[in-house]
């Protein structure tokens, strides 16, 4: 919402390109607002001093060769759970965790406050501050990252991490994606973005909401449409548009309708017809 209104707020006219270019936006404002937050924390000791020299670089852009979104997804991501586990207990915080709209904007307002009492861990003493946590956050998210793709902090890069699988209609996963489906590909945008690619708090960073179709219509002429699904407009395996609006689904490239009822009219090559099959009888006692 906030970087729609930077865009739509902007000088001069809007073209139908312009809206078209916005569907894949990268920006993150989220992270405009927080980042130096973090690179503050981070700076201040020696262990994240590298962590905060990748966010202190980053244009707040969540594309796919960057490093900063990866440390900032996850340092946000293990933030999050010291700032409420030791109060609410794990069970209940892994609930409301799994659910960003209970806590992602909420947590975000908080971090302005360095003392917020949320950021105290009620189990130790002395009282621990913002900046404290997010240094326990980035250290536990570098030793995750570590684990899960390797020692080198340059070879992070957001699209290795964030990726967005698309799977078969017949066999699910990201083995049958690969043979059936549209496979596993690096996604750029998070769900920050306009570009909207979110995670589930328990399995991060695998993509399970995106914008399944960017549809943008000049009001003045119905047949100026540019229009893309992630994927194809059939369902059908093996069906030769099951799959290939992909590749402008994931680089931006628009494609062009025809909307009318008479430009689809002229413009038909093939028709399915769906019928109803037999109706079997009703089981009586």
């Amino acid at each position: 919402y906030r970087r729609m209104l930077e865009l739509l707020d902007g000088p001069g006219k809007l073209s139908a390109d312009d809206h078209c270019r916005f569907l894949w936006d990268t920006k993150n404002t989220m992270a405009e607002q927080l980042a130096p937050l973090m690179v503050s924390a981070l700076a201040a000791r020696d262990d994240t001093r590298e962590m905060a020299e990748i966010l202190r670089d980053w244009n707040f852009r969540d594309q796919p060769d960057a490093v900063a979104p990866t440390i900032f997804q996850a340092t946000y991501r293990d933030f999050a759970r010291l700032t409420f586990e030791d109060e609410l207990g794990a069970d209940v915080a892994n609930q409301m965790l799994d659910n960003f709209y209970y806590w992602h904007e909420r947590l975000a307002r908080m971090s302005g406050d360095n003392d917020n009492v949320w950021f105290d861990d009620v189990g130790t003493a002395p009282r621990e501050t913002r900046d404290e946590l997010l240094h326990r956050a980035a250290l536990t998210a570098r030793d995750e990252l570590a684990a899960r793709f390797g020692p080198d902090m340059e070879s992070w890069n957001w699209g290795r991490v964030h990726t967005v699988t698309f799977s078969s209609p017949t066999i699910p996963g990201k083995w049958a994606a690969a043979l059936l489906g549209g496979g596993t590909r690096p996604k750029n945008g998070s769900g920050e973005t306009i570009n909207r690619a979110s995670y589930i708090y328990p399995e991060p960073f695998d993509t399970v909401y995106i914008a399944s179709m960017r549809f943008v219509a000049d009001l003045s002429d119905p047949d100026r449409v540019m229009a893309v699904v992630s994927g194809g407009v059939s369902g059908r395996q093996f069906d030769p548009h099951l799959k290939d609006q992909l590749d402008a689904w994931q680089s931006g490239e628009p494609r062009y309708w025809w909307f009318s009822d008479t430009a689809i009219r002229t413009h038909t090559r093939h028709e399915l017809h769906l019928e109803p099959g037999p109706i079997s009888k009703p089981i009586t006692e």
